[in-house]
């Protein structure tokens, strides 16, 4: 997944990375999570 925007920078999370993810119903404090909409 391509990143768009600059919302993650504190996360060392840069705008055009890319990154992966996998889908859970499990999410943590403290965990990172993205939203992808259709």
């Amino acid at each position: 997944m391509k990143v768009k925007g600059m919302s993650m920078l504190d996360a060392g999370i840069l705008e055009d990375d890319l990154i992966a993810v996998h889908k859970t119903d499990k999410v943590k404090n403290g965990d990172l999570a993205c939203y992808a909409r259709k």
